[in-house]
Parts: structure tokens; C-alpha cells; sequence
């Protein structure tokens, strides 16, 4: 993939690259009980060994080579797998939100007056007026980071930002 990877603070432009090394694997999004099982093994054998990191309830980190390309096939088809990014040292996850905060929101505005009537499929999660929480209907952390791009370029939030799991290294 060759696109040009970034997020904003403040409005600044912050790069960031794929991390090739891990997956974020989150199991709420795997319905299939025989898939669960499996993939559930792995991490119980990774995580004893210490290669894999519980950074939610139920989202997972792990070496991407200790999960087999055929499962991680199939977790990306259902949607489990969620991009991993690295700035600097720090690994982060993106997961499938975007924070959106406005100075002031004009009484009844919507999300289509925001986007426009072709804007993206999106779910809102929470509207608090000049705080809006909403979720591409992909489930995809890479389309949240994209969407929350997109909102901070075409109409300058006072924040526009997917959510972040981030994981930072240890001093020393």
C-alpha cells in the first residue's frame, strides 16, 4: 500500500507508518464459534510466552508471525484484524471511530450537513451537540483513520481524530 499514512494533533500533520511485524486482532468482530476457538488458541499460547498483549477486553496484539497466514486471511475477511501503525517507537492501533469535536454546531445540523449527501456510511455513535463519536459501517480502523483525515481537511474541527490504542515502549 502506498498511501501517504498520517493523523493530526492540533491540527499538525503527524506521519505514520504500517507496522509490519503485528496484528491487532479484535475477537468481538468474529462471529464464527470454530474461528474464535482458533484463533483464541493462539493468543493463549502467545500470551503465556509473552508474544501477544491483551490491549482491550477483546482486542489482541500479537507477532504477525505466530498467526498463520491462512487464519489471518480469514480474520481479515471478517473483519477482525485492525491496522497497526508505528510513530517513533510507538505502536498504535486504529480502531473503527472517529472523534469529531466542533466549536458549535448550527441547531439541527446533521451528519449529512457535514459530509454532504454522499458522505461516507457512517454510524453515530454518540451526538453531545459539538461532540460527535461516529463509526464507519466497514468496522475498519484504516477507513476511520481516512474518515477522520478527510473531516479534518475539507471542514477544520477543533479535532477530527480516529481512536487510538496506543502502546508505548517501556523506558531503558
Amino acid at each position: 500500500m502506498n498511501e501517504d499514512l498520517y493523523y493530526y494533533v492540533g491540527g499538525k500533520r503527524i506521519a505514520l507508518e504500517f507496522d509490519t511485524k503485528h496484528v491487532a486482532i479484535d475477537l468481538d468482530r468474529i462471529e464464527s464459534t470454530a474461528l474464535r476457538e482458533e484463533i483464541e488458541a493462539v493468543l493463549e499460547e502467545t500470551e503465556e510466552t509473552g508474544k501477544t498483549t491483551r490491549l482491550r477486553r477483546k482486542l489482541h496484539l500479537a507477532y504477525k508471525k505466530d498467526v498463520r497466514q491462512g487464519l489471518r486471511t480469514r480474520l481479515e475477511k471478517t473483519g477482525a484484524l485492525q491496522p497497526v501503525f508505528r510513530h517513533g517507537r510507538t505502536l498504535m492501533v486504529a480502531l473503527p471511530e472517529v472523534r469529531i469535536e466542533v466549536e458549535k454546531r448550527k441547531e439541527g445540523s446533521s451528519i449529512e450537513q457535514m459530509f454532504g449527501n454522499e458522505g461516507p456510511d457512517v454510524e453515530i455513535v454518540n451526538d453531545q451537540g459539538n461532540r460527535l463519536t461516529i463509526r464507519p459501517m466497514t468496522g475498519s480502523g484504516l477507513d476511520a483513520l481516512r474518515l477522520a483525515n478527510e473531516v479534518e481537511e475539507t471542514t477544520q474541527p477543533l479535532m477530527a481524530q480516529a481512536r487510538f490504542v496506543r502502546v508505548v515502549p517501556k523506558p531503558g
